[in-house]
């Protein structure tokens, strides 16, 4: 019929819109905050900040639709590491729920070996600002000896640094989806370097514009991410994008 016609239409037209991936958002930003913040670069056919079922608390990240490519690119390309609230948010392609093969666990075998040998840091995402540090050295503690814990409560991360690589694989795999504070915390491998007082600590991914304490964006297998399960994570391992 005619209704089933537009129906199926309307279908293909919102499949066909380009999805970007917003991650580190602050718990204050609402859908009408996410939607006025992309809306600069084009028309935005839907903006969805993603809440714990539960709760209703925000998991710290958010989907941003476009019907224009050409302006999802540019939105990345703009959006990411711009501050949005209280946090420098991040931005990458949206990637459609994985089959249930592929959303299987990273070993520890593959997350052990996606960083360099020497590496004992775990970075810690979406931290809750009222968390404190003994609140992380707790429950991270039970993988392991704790060397340093270092919070950015602003920034909303954390690194936690190990006295052996094994002890922070485990912390990975186990605290990653974890909850916190109230917050569904990330976790994957860290790089920590000395931190002198002059030096400004950016909440970015990119250790091109991070020379100091930034989380280790590795290298690591074509998986999906999806955060409920222990995956490192990875930009370019994302939340699925739900229709």
């Amino acid at each position: 019929s005619t209704l089933h016609q537009a129906v199926r239409t309307l279908v293909g037209v919102v499949l066909e819109h380009f999805h970007v991936f917003v991650g580190d958002l602050s718990p204050e930003v609402d859908n009408a905050i996410l939607k006025e913040a992309f809306a600069v670069h084009g028309e935005v056919s839907e903006a969805k900040v993603i809440r714990d079922s539960q709760t209703q608390k925000s998991k710290g990240y958010g989907f941003v639709s476009y019907p224009s490519k050409e302006n999802a690119e540019k939105a990345i390309a703009s959006m990411n590491g711009h501050w949005l609230g209280r946090r420098a948010i991040r931005t990458n392609w949206a990637t459609r729920r994985p089959s249930d093969e592929a959303r299987e666990k990273l070993t520890f075998e593959q997350v052990f070996n996606s960083t360099k040998p020497d590496n004992t840091s775990v970075y810690v995402g979406n931290v809750n600002p009222n968390t404190t540090e003994n609140d992380l050295r707790e429950p991270f503690s039970v993988h392991g000896e704790i060397t340093e814990v270092r919070l950015f409560k602003a920034q909303g991360y954390a690194f936690v640094r190990y006295e052996r690589k094994e002890c922070a694989t485990n912390a990975i795999m186990d605290m990653n989806g974890k909850e916190i504070g109230g917050n569904t915390i990330r976790c994957s491998w860290g790089r920590m370097q000395q931190v002198t007082p002059t030096t400004q600590v950016l909440p970015d991914l990119s250790p091109l514009l991070t020379p100091s304490f930034l989380p280790n964006t590795v290298a690591m297998p074509s998986v999906f991410y999806n955060p409920f399960y222990p995956q490192a994570y990875n930009p370019s391992l994302v939340p699925q994008w739900q229709a």
